[in-house]
């Protein structure tokens, strides 16, 4: 049977696609422009759709027995779970968060989306990633390459940041073995417990140039997502996460990945070794005359 992978294209799900394929699994993927996934024709089924209308659904999901799906707008997923219902899909493979166990912040929805599924007949699978090393390129990336700096608002909280590749193999294993990851919950970290600041000073180290954190007030941080339009709701659940953060309550480290995928998780240090090159600066453009 069919696994339907949405997201092929993210940080998780291009990833995944080619370590289903690795592994022997029929896979189609469910986008909304064929020309981001030509890299894949031909290795994989693709269908045509979007989640944001229904009724183009059917297809998608039709011989299908296990979806990965990680979408977070409550609109998308009611309506890929009502098609996989009613194409007696078998199995569903979330990415849902870390703070998801703690009704917190982003959590919160992302446990309205885990209580949808599980009263929906189907079975499922729930990972929960803390933060994802592929962040720090949108949160830091910029100021890096342009200041040798990073400015975050949590200066002493610590957090196990966990690389997509570990997060992928983890959904690959419980796509590929349904039975045995039946009814789970992964939470899933990497194997360092850090502060921010000791990121900063591992990919300084990466880079071989100084770079400073910089803390700036979580007030700020709140005006700079309102004026970049995030909406209320959204920027009030990121500070909950971001406080909570601060006070040390992702400070932990799971053996999920190990358990589930046999390997180690990677260490940031291995991250930003091979994403160097999205904090390397920019070399200076000639000048014209």
């Amino acid at each position: 049977m069919v696994i339907l992978v949405t997201g092929a294209t993210g940080n998780i799900g291009s990833k995944l696609v080619p370590q289903l394929l690795d592994a022997g699994q029929p896979v189609r993927v469910l986008v909304r422009n064929r020309n981001k996934i030509a890299h894949l024709e031909g290795r994989v089924e693709i269908t045509m759709a979007d989640l944001d209308h229904p009724e183009t659904l059917a297809p998608a999901v039709r011989g299908v027995d296990r979806i990965f799906f990680l979408s977070n707008a409550k609109n998308q997923f009611a309506n890929l779970l009502g098609a996989a219902r009613a194409a007696n899909v078998g199995h569903i493979v979330r990415i849902s968060t870390i703070e998801a166990g703690r009704s917190l912040g982003p959590g919160k929805w992302h446990r309205e989306a885990e209580r949808m599924i599980e009263e929906s007949g189907i079975e499922w699978t729930f990972l929960r990633p803390t933060m994802m090393m592929v962040n720090t390129i949108l949160w830091w990336g910029a100021t890096v390459r342009t200041e040798d700096r990073v400015y975050f608002p949590v200066p002493a909280g610590r957090i196990a940041p966990v690389d997509p590749r570990d997060v992928a193999a983890v959904a690959c294993a419980a796509l590929s073995d349904p039975e045995t990851h039946r009814g789970r919950i992964y939470e899933l970290t990497g194997p360092q417990s850090l502060n921010v600041p000791e990121m900063v000073r591992i990919l300084s180290d990466v880079l071989q140039r100084p770079i400073r954190f910089v803390s700036v007030p979580m007030s700020a941080t709140s005006d700079a997502m309102r004026r970049a339009g995030i909406p209320p709701r959204v920027v009030d659940g990121l500070l909950e996460t971001l406080e909570a953060w601060e006070r040390n309550e992702f400070a932990y480290v799971t053996d999920a990945v190990k358990k589930v995928t046999g390997h180690p998780p990677r260490t940031f240090q291995e991250w930003c070794r091979e994403h160097r090159a999205d904090f390397e600066k920019s070399p200076p453009q000639p000048k014209t005359t």
